[in-house]
């Protein structure tokens, strides 16, 4: 998988299949792992199905996921073995396992002590069950509750949805004490917000946010309850409309970390024309913000389709010195993409040019002018 040139010890070429999980510093990424009963790669058909749970933690730690929002339903309850046994898989493989709940209900008040009820019956007693060692339990609650999905947000004008936020503040305080009063002390608790919330009015937000004080007080106050936030950059398709959309919360939430997540939904008329600027965008996110705060990928089953449907595989390429200088060398072939990137740690990787839509077997060979780096050079389906 590696090649060093003798003549060369400190420039080295890459074969890799997406990923690199090399060197002492590491990557953290996160995922959404939904249920999805449809999917070969849901919950609700991997977790259960040893082969199927040891290619996803494969897939995970090849990628360098840390942590796993996982949606499984009422199993802590009818499987707790199995449920038990997946989180003792993954808490092996060095990955966090996080208790996903969504429902946009429960951000109201009539409907808080179902959502309570919820997390005391898939979660504490599962935790705090006689015998449970800490491998099998669950390091946090992830909620991803948004008041936006509600029809009564739609119809309401901008006081309404300002009175939502405060909904969600309070459920979000009310989950943090119900755990507290459980013994759960050591659970964390995450949520998931979309990047819009904090547009004033005045910039065209339809959130009635008084002024920018009371914007910055619900801010601070969830920072208190929560220890992190996921925030969803959904349907952003470049470095600076995300930065843009989250520069605001990853200043203004004292006392929870602030993540930044997107989606891997590529190809024509999606958010990624190809694999490659998705893979792009997760490498720049990473580089700007750093390991803890980049990048959560929503989610595991669309991923896992998108690499499906446009295939990485691994390219040999060969490092040459012509002079003071250097001459990288690869053969492409009909049809895909060729991406050649470069790191100064093995860990964070930044594109250097890239070889599209061949129409045939070819060689190609890139002059780097003085360049002592790592490399590494992939190619993906069109």
């Amino acid at each position: 998988m590696i090649k060093i040139l003798p003549a060369l010890t400190s420039l080295a070429i890459f074969s890799t299949t997406f990923v690199l999980s090399l060197g002492a510093a590491e990557l953290h990424r996160g995922v959404w792992f939904w249920n999805s009963s449809s999917s070969p790669y849901g919950a609700a058909n991997v977790v259960g199905d040893t082969s199927k749970e040891v290619d996803a933690v494969d897939f995970m730690t090849s990628h360098q996921v840390k942590r796993v929002y996982g949606s499984y339903k009422s199993r802590t309850i009818s499987e707790p073995g199995v449920i038990a046994a997946w989180n003792t898989r993954l808490h092996n493989a060095g990955i966090s396992s996080q208790f996903l709940l969504a429902e946009p209900t429960w951000v109201e008040t009539a409907n808080r002590a179902s959502l309570l009820t919820k997390i005391t019956e898939r979660v504490v007693n599962f935790n705090n069950a006689p015998g449970r060692l800490a491998v099998e339990k669950f390091n946090a609650v992830h909620l991803d509750i948004e008041p936006q999905q509600l029809p009564t947000w739609d119809a309401g004008d901008a006081t309404v949805k300002r009175s939502y936020l405060n909904l969600l503040r309070d459920t979000y305080t009310d989950v943090r004490a119900h755990l507290d009063a459980a013994g759960l002390t050591d659970v964390k608790l995450y949520a998931d917000l979309p990047v819009w919330y904090d547009k004033l009015p005045v910039d065209g937000g339809s959130v009635g946010w008084a002024d920018a004080a009371d914007r910055d007080a619900w801010f601070t106050a969830i920072g208190v309850p929560l220890d992190g936030i996921s925030m969803m950059a959904f349907a952003r398709d470049s470095f600076s409309s995300i930065n843009g959309a989250v520069s605001y919360e990853r200043a203004s939430v004292p006392g929870a970390a602030v993540r930044t997540a997107v989606q891997p939904k590529i190809g024509p008329s999606q958010t990624w024309d190809n694999l490659g600027l998705f893979i792009d965008i997760m490498n720049t996110l990473e580089v700007n913000y750093g390991s803890d705060e980049a990048v959560d990928i929503e989610h595991y089953r669309r991923w896992r389709e998108a690499l499906d449907d446009h295939p990485v595989t691994n390219v040999s390429a060969t490092l040459e010195q012509v002079g003071s200088d250097y001459e990288l060398s690869f053969t492409t072939t009909l049809g895909g993409s060729y991406v050649i990137q470069k790191s100064d740690d093995l860990v964070h990787w930044a594109e250097l040019s890239r070889v599209p839509h061949t129409d045939g077997t070819a060689s190609e060979t890139m002059s780097l002018v003085g360049v002592r780096s790592f490399w590494r050079v992939y190619r993906f389906d069109d």
